[in-house]
């Protein structure tokens, strides 16, 4: 945990050195916060039948649609999601609507299912927010074997990032990293703790 919350805020740095920063505001959604400047974010409405989530946010490094598009692995169309809550959700609520269980095998552990493997939540900080976070493990497949390399396996691992946090205001926000593949990896850390430091949610106008 130690590794991965210094190499987050190593990353964090890097990226806010190298990159600049900019802002960005979805008024429809009441939500305003910080990216790098390299990246985009581009608002999915909730579906009306959704009584718990405000919004979701695609976050993409730039030009990563023509990339994903060209993927030898099915890179995921978007590899970063923010999803901001309701006011009226509660944090327990938001962890259900992320996927976040008891074992049921065990009856004991709280967390994220995955491939063959259970992932027990383990406690998350950005900022003034505290949540949890699972990391379940991936398993993909190259798109046509004709495209292999010499001597790359057909197959490979990799992890989704569930996170909740809930911010000191009481709303909850929550983010899912998609795994990165062995062509196109994904930086997300660095991301979730920007806009987790930096994000204002308002009532919608």
């Amino acid at each position: 945990m130690i590794r991965r919350t210094f190499l987050m805020l190593a990353g964090l740095i890097a990226v806010t050195a190298a990159a600049g920063t900019r802002r960005v505001e979805f008024r429809a959604c009441g939500a305003a916060f910080t990216i790098p400047a390299s990246w985009s974010a581009q608002l999915m409405p909730a579906k009306k039948t959704d009584d718990s989530m405000q919004c979701g946010i695609a976050l993409r490094p730039h030009g990563w649609t023509r990339l994903a598009k060209r993927s030898r692995w099915g890179a995921p169309a978007v590899p970063l999601w923010l999803f901001v809550f309701k006011g009226d959700t509660s944090y327990v609520e938001a962890l259900d609507q992320m996927g976040f269980e008891t074992n049921e095998e065990s009856g004991r552990g709280f967390g994220i299912p995955g491939y063959k493997t259970f992932a027990e939540a383990q406690p998350y900080r950005v900022g003034k927010s505290r949540g949890l976070a699972a990391y379940t493990a991936y398993r993909g497949f190259i798109s046509d074997d004709a495209l292999l390399r010499k001597d790359e396996s057909r197959i490979f691992g990799g992890e989704t990032g569930h996170i909740v946090l809930q911010m000191p205001s009481g709303r909850s926000i929550g983010f899912q990293c998609e795994p990165s593949t062995p062509d196109e990896p994904v930086h997300c850390e660095p991301v979730i703790q920007m806009i987790g430091r930096s994000i204002v949610i308002k009532t919608p106008r």
